[in-house]
């Protein structure tokens, strides 16, 4: 039986709720209406706000970065948002700068203004500041590989226009040395063999006039005959050991001298013409790479603030709330009043 009484008692009470704001919904209405065109004017009146992005590609070289994206990205938020926030009445700012996620050599960059254009404007200031800070490392790394290649070329010019002519020279000299001994002491067989056959002719004449008059002398001339013919048969022999000498120290001393010039020339200039090579190779324009802005910077046709729709659907929304709220405490109001009374 309560039961039935609650119900009915429900019953009444939303009758008399929805006949309240049935009565009230001119003011309910004109409220809603209110708040809702005052949302309205106020999007209207409100300054737009564009934003603007861009995506950095860091520069580098030979594939590695020439600068860590993550300090890039600390050092850009203290010079251009931390250090910016006490300027006021701005048109444009920066509002982001990080490094992409799991991508290091990218940086995205973003902004908002009054206008695409200036929010444009703001990244490219940042854009610049990071291009003339990269093309300084560019150059200094470029400076340092043309020192390297002007290194080699000394280096190489030293080995050619020094060692490999002292090696040469050297092997001009102790060429010369080996042969002038030789023929010193060819000259000297030579002499020394003239002279004894000289005295081989003098024995012979004299064997040949005293051999029936003299025996005694006679034995002493053959005698003599025999050590002058020894000595001769002595140069002789030593005539052909001196072209085997010759030969033999030719080949000891020069050949040493020209392997240590053709090692200087395999192992060294080889080495060094190897290496200019390649730092020539790594200077070239496709294995540097200075930061630039990947495609275009990206605007939006709309602006990000306010949300113009959104704000009147919300102002529109509270307005309705808020003047139903309100009928019913006036209602409540009267109510309390007639109790009292």
């Amino acid at each position: 039986m309560n039961t039935i009484n609650n119900i009915a008692d429900d019953e009444i009470d939303l009758k008399e709720l929805f006949l309240t704001l049935w009565n009230k919904r001119i003011f309910i209405f004109i409220f809603t209406s209110f708040i809702t065109i005052l949302s309205i004017i106020y999007t209207l009146t409100k300054t737009p706000i564009y934003e603007a992005r861009a995506v950095l590609e860091i520069a580098s070289y030979n594939g590695t970065l020439l600068d860590d994206t993550r300090s890039l990205s600390q050092e850009l938020n203290i010079l251009y948002i931390d250090l910016q926030k006490s300027i006021k009445n701005k048109e444009s700012e920066i509002i982001s700068i990080k490094t992409l996620k799991n991508q290091k050599k990218f940086l995205e960059i973003k902004a908002i203004s009054i206008s695409n254009d200036l929010a444009k404007k703001e990244i490219n200031k940042v854009y610049l500041f990071i291009k003339n800070k990269h093309t300084l490392k560019l150059n200094e790394v470029i400076d340092n590989k043309e020192f390297e290649i002007k290194t080699i070329d000394k280096k190489i010019n030293y080995i050619k226009t020094n060692k490999l002519v002292s090696i040469n020279e050297r092997i001009k000299y102790q060429t010369n040395v080996i042969l002038n001994s030789i023929n010193n002491k060819i000259i000297l067989n030579k002499f020394n063999t003239i002279k004894y056959n000289k005295q081989l002719k003098i024995t012979n004449q004299n064997l040949n006039s005293i051999k029936n008059s003299n025996s005694t002398l006679a034995a002493i001339n053959i005698m003599e005959k025999r050590n002058i013919e020894e000595k001769i048969n002595r140069l002789d022999l030593e005539k052909i050991n001196l072209f085997s000498e010759k030969d033999d120290l030719l080949l000891k001393v020069i050949p040493s001298l020209k392997r240590n010039k053709s090692n200087i020339i395999v192992s060294v200039l080889e080495t060094l013409n190897e290496e200019k090579v390649i730092l020539v190779n790594s200077m070239k324009s496709y294995n540097y790479k200075n930061t630039e802005i990947i495609g275009n910077i990206m605007v939006n046709d709309y602006a990000i603030k306010p949300k113009k729709t959104l704000i009147v659907i919300i102002s529109f929304i509270c307005g309705l709330i808020l003047s139903i709220l309100l009928v019913f405490f006036m209602n409540f109001i009267k109510g309390f009043k007639k109790e009292s009374k």
